[in-house]
């Protein structure tokens, strides 16, 4: 039971941590907007002249479904090379079940463009 409790202990000192850091840096940012907040940013350069045009957003939630979802594929199927039993097989197959959900949910909600647009 004592490796419990100290293992619950770092976990609350660690969280601690972090919402202290939080906390801090909350404290520490400026908070009010200013020019340099609201200027475009050219990387790094001071902008000149006009945007030629808005960057276009009918593909962030592609991109948005590949950054979430291609790292969860991997760890079952590194799971079943490793060890392939019938186990890790059934993991396998219900995570891309999930997977395969999760992503029809997101294909059907990316396709409403009210959502992306910043106006």
């Amino acid at each position: 039971m004592s490796d419990w409790l100290a293992l619950s202990a770092v976990f609350f000192l660690i969280l601690g941590l972090i919402l202290l850091a939080v906390y801090a840096i909350y404290l520490i940012a400026p908070q009010a907007p200013t020019e340099a907040k609201r200027r475009r940013y050219e990387a790094g350069n001071p902008p000149q002249g006009e945007a030629k045009s808005r960057l276009a957003m009918q593909y962030f939630g592609y991109v948005l479904m590949l950054v979430a979802l291609e790292p969860l594929m991997a760890v079952p199927v590194v799971y079943f090379a490793i060890s392939p039993t019938a186990a890790s097989a059934i993991y396998l197959l219900v995570t891309v079940a999930v997977i395969v959900l999760a992503s029809l949910y997101a294909y059907i909600h990316s396709k409403d463009i009210r959502k992306w647009i910043l106006d």
